[in-house]
């Protein structure tokens, strides 16, 4: 073989042997980059699903608490509640009742059935919380 052909491929070899470390530098760099870069938004992911894991949980406990408080809730009962909070305010402006009772008993009797009253108007139904608790765990 002549000595070009030689130099050549020695030449050819060398061209070889660098676009092999080359080629491995990259890809060891690009995997060491996309590691990197992708740690931060690991551990963004880990502390969403572990407050989704938490949100789930209060969810569940609320959904637990009200299960037994669910039959105040229905139209029977706020009627009651409505009915009761009108006596009392009616009983209220009665003399006879009001000299019976005394004026602070009466007012007392207000202010709670309209506390009930607000309360139970204003507590989130269970089905709602259950759709809530879906998406969470949906997410």
């Amino acid at each position: 073989m002549p000595a070009t052909g030689r130099k050549r491929l020695h030449l050819a070899q060398e061209f070889g042997r660098v676009g092999v470390w080359l080629a491995l530098v990259l890809t060891v760099s690009l995997w060491f980059g996309t590691f990197a870069v992708l740690t931060p938004v690991r551990a963004t992911l880990t502390s969403a699903h572990s407050q989704l894991t938490e949100l789930d949980a209060r969810l569940q406990g609320v959904q637990d608490t009200l299960a037994p408080f669910d039959a105040l809730s229905r139209p029977e009962t706020l009627a009651a509640v409505d009915t009761l909070n009108g006596l009392a305010q009616l009983a209220q402006r009665t003399p006879v009742i009001d000299t019976m009772f005394g004026q602070q008993n009466l007012q007392d009797a207000v202010n709670l059935t309209a506390q009930w009253q607000d309360t139970l108007q204003d507590r989130p139904p269970l089905p709602a919380l259950a759709d809530a608790r879906k998406a969470v765990q949906g997410w």
